[in-house]
């Protein structure tokens, strides 16, 4: 070992003296390899670090944009997620409103910005016992364009009896007469201990007898595809059919295609009081909820809902009809969301032979947040006329 160590110093031409030499190298080649060990090792820790405090913003400002356009609501709510997944309260920069990250004006958005201290691991031998990462996230809230799960129904966007009186308390949205619109004064159901009896209006479905028009309203040709310039285009989910299989399965679970404002639909003629009494049976049967089961006032005048799952809530498209039967046209300007009280066997709304069938309805205004859809922009986010909101990120 000695001689092959003489023959290395030989080879390299040290001597004695240079020895010392080689042992400075060798210490600064430690130090660069503790440096590069340091960089991947606590690198990796704030490449980690940053990514969990951007998850966090991220996650803030998702939860704080739902509550827009009230700015007070939507910190709490953004702070109470952040409270709830250790994000502490130093952490937090700024929340901010109407602005991205890079400053600029962006409306109805909520700006998240946290600035987490992360701790060194090998840094600490070069005197570096922790830095910082610094994030930010901007969530935006709209009126979504479209929204798919409606149930197949049409409510009248205007009182189809105008200016006569409205005979059966049929569902509209719009007193008529034109421009400026006034919103029906009994539409929206209140808190119960403001109005113990919460306003109710029917969906009627017409009879054989009948055609789509006028205070008949109802089916709607939803997911059959060809027929209706929907927002999917011409969509037709695979095993979907034109009879009355689909129209029933609608009303068991929604569409499964996406419809937007401004398009025109068509309607589902017929024979189509049977079917609307069986798949409502097979939608509700014994449920028992209650409008409180399914709708919680949020104490802004809306209702948060509580549980889309129960079978006695329903999304509807707001429509107008011009024309009558299978060539009636009818467009959708927006959404609303219902409480499904009573079905069929109201009065001489049972669906038996020539009798129509009928939904008793309690309209509640309320938001419901679908994702994958178009902001619609423009409009105000209290609009009642579009009860789909949708949320994103954009920084």
């Amino acid at each position: 070992m000695i001689t092959l160590l003489s023959s290395v110093r030989r080879f390299l031409g040290l001597g004695q003296s240079e020895r010392g030499q080689v042992l400075v190298l060798a210490a600064a080649a430690m130090v660069a390899v503790l440096g590069l060990a340091a960089l991947a090792i606590d690198g990796g820790f704030f490449a980690h670090a940053r990514r969990d405090a951007q998850n966090d913003a991220d996650a803030m400002a998702l939860a704080g944009v739902r509550e827009l356009p009230t700015t007070a609501d939507a910190t709490t709510e953004a702070l109470n997620w952040g409270g709830l997944n250790n994000v502490a309260s130093g952490e937090v920069q700024s929340i901010a409103f109407d602005t991205n990250c890079d400053g600029g004006s962006e409306t109805n958005t909520i700006t998240v910005k946290l600035r987490r201290t992360q701790e060194t691991f090998l840094a600490r031998v070069f005197g570096i016992s922790d830095g910082a990462v610094g994030v930010c996230a901007t969530a935006k809230i709209g009126l979504a364009l479209a929204g798919s799960e409606l149930l197949p129904f049409g409510f009248h966007w205007e009182d189809p009896y105008y200016p006569n009186p409205n005979p059966d308390d049929t569902c509209f949205f719009y007193e008529g007469g034109g421009p400026p619109a006034v919103e029906n004064p009994g539409l929206w159901y209140v808190a119960p201990d403001d109005m113990p009896d919460p306003a109710e209006c029917l969906i009627k479905i017409p009879s054989p007898s009948e055609t789509w028009g006028s205070g008949n309203s109802g089916p709607v040709r939803f997911d059959e595809g060809g027929t209706s310039t929907n927002y999917d285009g011409d969509c037709r989910p695979p095993g979907s059919s034109s009879g009355a299989s689909e129209y029933k399965e609608n009303i068991n679970e929604g569409s499964e295609c996406t419809y937007g404002i401004g398009d025109e639909i068509t309607p589902k003629t017929g024979n189509m009081n049977g079917p609307t009494c069986t798949a409502l049976d097979d939608r509700i049967g014994a449920n028992a909820d209650s409008i409180d089961d399914v709708f919680d006032p949020d104490g802004n005048g809306l209702f948060d809902i509580v549980n889309t799952m129960s079978p006695r809530y329903g999304l509807m498209p707001l429509v107008s009809a011009s024309g009558s039967g299978s060539s009636a046209d009818i467009e959708l300007h927006g959404f609303i969301t219902v409480y499904i009280k009573d079905w069929c066997h109201i009065g001489t709304c049972d669906g038996s032979g020539s009798i129509p069938a009928c939904l008793l309805l309690i309209p509640v205004k309320s938001t419901i947040f679908q994702s994958g859809v178009d902001f619609a922009g423009g409009s105000a986010l209290d609009d009642s006329t579009n009860a789909i909101h949708t949320i994103k990120l954009i920084d």
